[in-house]
């Protein structure tokens, strides 16, 4: 969240523009039901808000530890009504960058992050019963 916290007070227009542009191309692939091109849009968000916090070192552990989350991030998209909410969520994002609310933001990244891992969690889980808790 160090980084969103960075976006909020760094981000320049262009920079909030180009985060609204990749989620035009996240609608655009949630609207025809796609979840390869929405995997990839949903990337592109992502690269697109977190490189505006100008912080080069943390864009790179950020783009590193998402490809090693793939498995975490991809496993969602399947999952009943993830596709909207994501959507819903990445906009509640541009809201709150577009109205430098740095609070709001924070607390609709955490939000939004928790999704897909709690799915992942959950599948897990429902795989795996006799696994120990986490």
């Amino acid at each position: 969240l160090a980084a969103a916290r960075d976006v909020a007070s760094r981000a320049t227009a262009e920079d909030v523009q180009r985060v609204v542009d990749a989620q035009r191309q996240h609608d655009d692939a949630v609207g025809i039901s796609d979840p390869k091109s929405t995997f990839r849009a949903n990337i592109y968000f992502d690269q697109a808000f977190f490189s505006a916090c100008g912080n080069a070192e943390l864009i790179g552990a950020i783009n590193l530890y998402g490809q090693k989350a793939h498995a975490v991030r991809s496993f969602s998209i399947g999952t009943p009504g993830y596709l909207a909410r994501s959507r819903e969520e990445h906009w509640a994002i541009i809201d709150a960058l577009k109205a430098r609310d740095e609070q709001r933001l924070l607390t609709v990244c955490r939000d939004h992050i928790r999704v897909a891992r709690d799915a992942y969690i959950d599948s897990y889980r429902h795989r795996f019963p006799s696994a120990p808790p986490s």
